[in-house]
């Protein structure tokens, strides 16, 4: 009995990470877009309120997973750094410009990195 319900869950899980991994790469791809192609990155509070959404999306859509161990947490910080480290790089790349590393991608970092490792009960 055991056996099947083990095989359930990992029949489950291969799609959810695909639907994990497309999230990652569409919160990538738009922040790329608006990094290379307009101006938003350069307004203060949209950068914040638009690079905490696009960080956090995918965070949660790995959080939905819910793994009872530590791959849910880690999944969820390489989930949030490679939309940081992925968007803003390919965004730079696009645009001709150096990547940003101001202290808003900082936070944005060290969100991606301690958020799932914080206490929840």
């Amino acid at each position: 009995m055991e056996q099947q319900s083990a095989n359930t869950k990992a029949a489950k899980t291969g799609p959810n990470l695909l639907v994990v991994a497309l999230v990652t790469v569409l919160a990538i791809a738009l922040w790329s877009a608006l990094r290379a192609y307009t101006g938003i990155f350069g307004i203060l509070n949209l950068r914040v309120f638009v690079g905490a959404i696009l960080v956090a999306v995918p965070m949660v859509a790995a959080g939905a997973l819910q793994w009872t161990d530590a791959r849910s947490k880690i999944l969820q910080s390489v989930v949030g750094l490679a939309t940081v480290v992925g968007g803003e790089g390919i965004g730079s790349y696009i645009a001709q410009s150096p990547p940003v590393l101001d202290k808003f991608t900082l936070i944005y970092l060290g969100i991606a990195l301690v958020l799932p490792w914080l206490k929840t009960k």
